[in-house]
């Protein structure tokens, strides 16, 4: 998507699968180690553990993804708002000092057990990149952690995403709060609807 790519270069960040490389090479070589997500159930993937939200960036990344490999059809959508329905993305609750309740739900592109996940790891977020096996074997879910340093390191290493990140915010008027997969790319797509052109 041009869109995509002029924003990459008014905002000087590097192309989504560059911002991953080093996450990426950390799972190939935990993969080398014994260390694979292969053989286990997924649970990260489904209501048990996964509450994965993610920024309007990560998001125009999926969506300029799908919508380029022709993926980004009625199926698919009516699909992203049958999972916001059954897990009720879209109610937002706020419990005490402020915080919000964090929704679990089964992601729309997990296709199962040992089949992962539907999208390119290019442009997956960076929190799932980020969850990993710690120990050889693994089959079910509780022997797995995020790698915090390497994501910490990634977001040190791309400040400018911020900036492109609050222009998206400002341009197509979308809260700048992290979203749940489903919820981000509907409200992204109803958004980009409405806006010929966002001075790309």
């Amino acid at each position: 998507m041009e869109m995509l790519k002029n924003l990459y270069q008014k905002f000087n960040i590097q192309s989504a699968f560059e911002r991953r490389r080093p996450m990426l090479e950390s799972m190939h070589t935990d993969e080398a180690n014994g260390l694979s997500c292969k053989d286990c159930v997924g649970h990260c993937c489904t209501m048990v553990s996964n509450s994965m939200k993610i920024d309007l960036l990560q998001t125009l990344e999926i969506y300029s993804e799908l919508l380029e490999k022709g993926l980004w059809t009625v199926e698919l959508k009516t699909r992203l708002q049958d999972c916001i329905t059954q897990f009720r993305l879209d109610k937002e609750m706020v419990l005490s000092r402020g915080q919000e309740f964090r929704r679990t739900y089964t992601c729309p592109f997990y296709l199962g057990h040992k089949l992962g996940c539907d999208l390119d790891p290019k442009i997956k977020p960076y929190g799932c990149l980020g969850f990993n096996p710690d120990k050889t074997g693994v089959v079910e879910w509780g022997d797995c952690s995020s790698r915090k340093n390497l994501l910490e390191q990634r977001e040190k290493e791309n400040k400018n995403e911020q900036d492109a990140i609050d222009f998206l915010s400002h341009e197509l008027q979308l809260p700048l709060d992290k979203k749940p997969i489903p919820v981000a790319l509907l409200n992204l797509e109803r958004a980009l609807m409405k806006r010929d052109d966002l001075g790309l």
